[in-house]
């Protein structure tokens, strides 16, 4: 099912939903990946909380998402390939293009240190 109610912080709103277009539940996991996102990379020694697309106003926000790469700041935190990878999968422009709800349960980030714990075991 469609929606289109804005709800939300616009810095994490997915780009459907900025763009007042209709969306599903796939904007939930844009909104997911961006908070995962700043935790992983916001706050760093005083620095303030940064999601993957900043801007002045909706407009800039909206252009700034649809032209401009993720960038993944490991010079901030060097997150696992994994970490990224989901990171990349999650914030994706075109809801059609993004993670499934499926995939991403089923995402070795969320065994991650179990696996890491099952090797240092062995």
């Amino acid at each position: 099912d469609y929606a289109t109610t804005m709800l939300g912080s616009p810095l994490n709103m997915a780009p459907e939903v900025l763009g007042g277009n209709d969306y599903n539940n796939k904007a939930d996991i844009w909104s997911i990946g961006t908070v995962f996102y700043e935790l992983l990379f916001g706050k760093y020694f005083g620095v303030l909380c940064r999601p993957p697309y900043t801007a002045a106003n909706m407009v800039d926000l909206i252009a700034n998402i649809k032209n401009k790469q993720l960038v993944i700041p490991k010079n901030i935190n060097s997150i696992s390939p994994v970490v990224e990878d989901v990171i990349r999968k999650m914030i994706v422009v075109d809801p059609k293009k993004r993670i499934e709800w499926e995939d991403l349960f089923n995402h070795p980030v969320n065994r991650f240190l179990e696996d890491k714990m099952q090797k240092e075991l062995e």
